[in-house]
């Protein structure tokens, strides 16, 4: 009989339990990521506002939009070009200047959404290429209420979430690489400017070099390679190549803007009064920033657009993509860089030499047992015609955590998909190998001294072509989980 009177009065503790202190539980977390983190942020170092205002004034503004410019924006998604630029349209166009935007993908690599939208775990391929469909649809009512025309877009349809791994891997005699999703290894969309295109990287370089061609720009926007995504750090490799191999005098005047880096930009949700700023992660790049003020009615007109791209953003990202409709946008730009060359027999001085740093590990940034604190990457180019190239850490790299070099070299007399695309990667305890994209090179002049926390490779220039550019990143990373990465660079080997 006690048992059960205990038993009993266990029953309804845990009653009380489900009916009212769990759901208070629910509550008090809701009121703490909605209200109490928001106050807490115009609290902090990067608030309040007339802090902010400050750090917003020592950027210098964005030269200003002529009628006589040709702008074109490269979006890797349809969004993008809202989220990052749609107050800078909406400036060309008051400008009286000329504006086109180019597509790489149609965006149908969106499984959550996707499969919220549909309520369906399992989809097909073809309803994979329907909701890309949806998402060119979505872009273009929204960019045509701004006064853009259809014939002002490429929609060139490559594969979302493979821009990168093209980049890395899908040029030359390399097969074609395949989208697992929408079942394609070829552009799938009969509307668009690329229908029927392989996906490799002739196909996108040789796309982009047609538009360049045929519009003229004299300023291109895209994405940066700081960014996190990793179809956006492959729109800035891919832009960039086009522009170089791109007879123009004088040369093409690029400039980057940001979608993904972290938890930015704080605070989350619409605030048209709240400056939009540069990311803390990005405090040590060699970036140049710029503002480009919007007036209170450009934001309200960036912020309807958003909320257009129903497709994109459901409940899922409202937080994130309403906090792009700010007072101003920011833009960027990389400084030319050259490599310094020391003498014969000279000891390098690592001081002077052209450094770069790690972007930040985005969303893994709150997890300490992955950080390895990427210090820097050094570049000194030596007599010998050799790159010694010297890999800073903080801390020993752990077991299974590999270390990746890429240099793809470029001259303007042999196309870029012909020249070498070296990556040289080192796991702890091993040797370094070494890939020419998906070919392993079994006889590479490529070595590799020094200890776990100060790694020196030695690359031999004729090992990537002997090139006169050179585009560069270093990738920190355990299996396909990206820990930190120096953002790509072109450097300058003349």
């Amino acid at each position: 009989m006690r048992i059960n009177k205990l038993s009993g009065g266990m029953s309804g503790f845990l009653k009380i339990v489900r009916r009212f202190i769990i759901p208070g539980l629910i509550v008090v977390a809701i009121l703490y990521f909605f209200v109490i983190r928001k106050a807490v942020f115009f609290s902090t170092a990067r608030g309040p506002l007339d802090t902010m205002e400050r750090q917003l004034d020592s950027i210098p503004e964005l030269q200003a939009i002529h009628s006589g410019d040709r702008v074109l924006i490269l979006a890797p998604h349809p969004d993008d070009e809202i989220l990052g630029t749609g107050g800078l349209i909406q400036n060309v166009i008051s400008a009286g200047a000329a504006v086109r935007i180019a597509y790489l993908t149609n965006g149908d690599h969106d499984q959550i959404v996707f499969k919220i939208d549909t309520r369906r775990i399992i989809m097909s391929p073809a309803t994979y290429i329907a909701f890309g469909e949806k998402r060119r649809r979505e872009s273009i009512g929204i960019v045509e209420s701004l006064g853009l025309k259809r014939e002002d877009l490429y929609f060139l349809g490559y594969p979302d979430s493979g821009l990168l791994e093209i980049w890395d891997n899908h040029w030359q005699d390399a097969p074609a690489f395949l989208n697992k999703l929408t079942g394609s290894n070829k552009v799938p969309y009969a509307d668009n400017f690329s229908f029927g295109a392989p996906y490799k990287g002739e196909s996108i370089l040789n796309d982009l070099k047609k538009i360049l061609k045929e519009y003229r720009p004299t300023i291109i926007f895209v994405t940066m390679p700081d960014d996190t995504n990793v179809d956006h750090e492959a729109a800035f490799c891919f832009i960039t190549a086009a522009s170089v191999s791109f007879s123009s005098e004088p040369a093409l005047k690029i400039l980057l803007y940001l979608i993904h880096q972290g938890d930015w930009p704080r605070p989350y949700y619409f605030h048209p009064e709240v400056p939009l700023l540069p990311p803390g992660n990005l405090k040590n790049s060699d970036l140049k920033w710029f503002k480009l003020l919007l007036k209170p009615r450009e934001t309200e007109i960036k912020y309807r657009d958003i909320l257009e791209f129903k497709t994109a953003i459901l409940k899922v990202r409202y937080y994130l993509w309403t906090a792009f409709a700010r007072r101003n946008e920011l833009y960027a730009s990389q400084p030319e860089l050259q490599l310094r060359k020391i003498g014969p027999g000279s000891i390098p001085d690592w001081e002077k030499s052209l450094q770069f740093y790690g972007r930040g590990i985005g969303e893994m940034e709150d997890t300490p047992e992955f950080q390895l604190n990427l210090r820097s990457v050094s570049y000194i180019r030596t007599a010998e015609d050799k790159l010694l190239i010297k890999v800073s850490l903080e801390k020993t790299p752990p077991v299974k955590t590999g270390i990746s070099l890429y240099l793809f070299g470029l001259r303007r007399n042999i196309p870029f998909g012909s020249m070498p695309k070296i990556r040289a990667t080192v796991l702890p305890f091993s040797r370094v190998t070494v890939h020419d994209g998906l070919k392993s090179i079994t006889d590479s002049g490529i070595k590799l001294s020094g200890d776990k926390q100060n790694l020196l490779f030695e690359v031999p220039l004729a090992d990537l072509g002997n090139p006169e550019k050179l585009f560069t990143s270093l990738r920190v990373h355990r299996g396909e989980l990206s820990l930190d990465a120096t953002a790509w660079h072109l450097i300058d080997l003349k």
